[in-house]
């Protein structure tokens, strides 16, 4: 499903499904402005423009292991907290394995990172702008129910806001064509 609104972006495809097919994401034909995403379940994610594709939180009881073979590219990894259904040393370790992405983090995630390597992770800390290939990535504060670390990504595509599990926080003067917030239905 292709859905479409004003500039910057003119289109975008969700689809939501337990073991979504992620081929099926990167077999969409995306033009400048265009976007297609996966939502996992809980906060994971996967978007894909015409030139990139970034996760976040890509772990938890809808993103098997085994689905890792299926990533084509993948341009950043975000983890916007250590609980079960975000973080998952094993699950990431696989996703390296198949895509070398940097693996983006909250700074508690240093300290369970478990066996993955500390000069894989870019720590994201609330104000201080991290600079990744063609990303500019800035934390901001969420809570849930401690303060966990929220990704504001701007690159030349898209800007994205994916808001965790937090409760409502402000993200000031950030501006997002893409904006994943946390919503109980």
């Amino acid at each position: 499903m292709l859905f479409t609104w004003g500039e910057p972006m003119s289109g975008f495809w969700i689809r939501k499904a337990k073991h979504a097919p992620i081929r099926s994401l990167y077999e969409q034909v995306l033009a400048t402005g265009e976007a297609a995403m996966i939502n996992f379940g809980w906060a994971g994610m996967l978007l894909r423009t015409s030139h990139r594709t970034v996760a976040i939180d890509l772990c938890g009881k809808n993103f098997r292991r085994a689905e890792a073979g299926e990533l084509e590219s993948l341009d950043l990894h975000c983890y916007t907290h250590t609980h079960w259904d975000h973080w998952h040393p094993p699950h990431e370790k696989t996703i390296r394995a198949h895509t070398g992405a940097p693996i983006l983090v909250e700074p508690a995630i240093f300290d369970e990172r478990g066996s993955i390597p500390v000069e894989h992770l870019v720590p994201v800390r609330p104000v201080e702008p991290v600079r990744v290939g063609p990303y500019t990535v800035r934390g901001v504060t969420g809570i849930h129910p401690r303060p966990i670390t929220l990704f504001h990504i701007a690159g030349p595509d898209v800007r994205l806001f994916h808001g965790g599990d937090s409760d409502h926080v402000s993200i000031g003067d950030l501006e997002a064509d893409v904006a994943i917030v946390p919503a109980l239905l």
